[in-house]
């Protein structure tokens, strides 16, 4: 295992983390819970939060959302 595949694993924690934080962000956090996906349990607990928290989303009316069904155009 050369420097090379350090390389590749750099690469793929800053992919991590960084969609991790686009995540967060959409959900109204800070883009810094993204650090938990390098560590594994704290990402777990994490996780387990953002599965059970109130989302946005659910707080929106189908009408809020563009989703009443009616086609526009």
């Amino acid at each position: 295992m050369g420097f090379g595949s350090f390389i590749l694993e750099i690469a793929i924690a800053v992919l991590l983390v960084w969609l991790h934080a686009r995540i967060a962000i959409k959900t109204g956090f800070s883009p810094l819970w993204a650090l938990t996906a390098l560590i594994p349990p704290a990402y777990l607990v994490a996780a387990w939060f953002l599965a059970f928290i109130r989302w946005p989303r659910d707080d929106e009316s189908p009408t809020d959302a563009g989703m009443d069904g009616s086609e526009e155009g």
